[in-house]
């Protein structure tokens, strides 16, 4: 998934793709987590689901690393409601796609690509 985000993301900066070019760039993911905040008040709740993701990307042009950034990107989920039913901690497929391109193009953009 980060791979298809990235290259989509280098794409639209007009650049090419080839796998004999001389420039690299490999992304680690170094935390993902969903931090989770509730609040009841009687039968009113509120949820908040904050995905984060946080990643370090390296620049390497042939075969030696020039440059390395860090990266981190959040999506929020917020719902309220009358009575709370609790989704069992799953991750939010469209948060964490939203945190992981937020993430990839913060790298892009730090790497001056």
């Amino acid at each position: 998934m980060v791979s298809n985000l990235l290259e989509e993301i280098v794409q639209d900066k007009g650049l090419d793709l080839s796998p004999k070019a001389d420039i690299i760039l490999n992304v680690d993911l170094l935390y993902f987590d969903v931090k989770k905040t509730n609040i009841q008040l009687g039968v009113y709740g509120k949820k908040i689901d904050a995905t984060e993701i946080i990643a370090k990307a390296y620049l390497t042009i042939k075969g030696k690393k020039k440059k390395a950034v860090v990266a981190k990107g959040t999506a929020k989920s917020i719902s309220t409601a009358t009575l709370i039913i609790d989704s069992g901690g799953k991750f939010s497929q469209s948060d964490v796609s939203t945190a992981l391109k937020k993430v990839c193009e913060q790298l892009i953009d730090k790497l001056k690509l």
